[in-house]
């Protein structure tokens, strides 16, 4: 379950300046929160020549425990796919049919005979 306080970000948006985003102030702003994400580090800040007008780059890879989300199909959108399901099956199999009609009657395994729809109604 989502509270309010994790629907709050680090970084607020309305308040982007350049002292506001430093790498302090996020790990000082996500301390402050009460959930239950940790990071197995040591909490570390460094400022050591980059230029005011320069942006940073951080690589993070964090870990968080699995959530079980229970998710109901509504009818129309299990009949979409129903439909999508069926006409790529179909169109598989039809594709196939039409090859084996074609090669057996072209062959001739099958005996076949022509009928002329003009001639027999004259």
């Amino acid at each position: 379950m989502i509270t309010e306080k994790e629907k709050i970000p680090v970084l607020n948006i309305s308040k982007i300046d350049r002292p506001f985003i430093s790498l302090e102030n996020i790990l000082l702003e996500y301390m402050k929160r009460n959930i239950t994400t940790s990071l197995k580090n040591v909490y570390s800040v460094w400022q050591a020549g980059h230029a005011a007008n320069d942006s940073f780059k951080i690589n993070l890879v964090i870990l968080y425990s699995e959530d079980s989300i229970l998710y109901t199909v509504g009818f129309w959108q299990l009949l979409k796919w129903a439909l999508v399901q069926y006409m790529a099956v179909f169109i598989l199999i039809s594709h196939i049919l039409k090859k084996i009609k074609i090669y057996l009657f072209r062959k001739q395994i099958l005996s076949s005979i022509v009928i002329n729809p003009i001639k027999q109604k004259l």
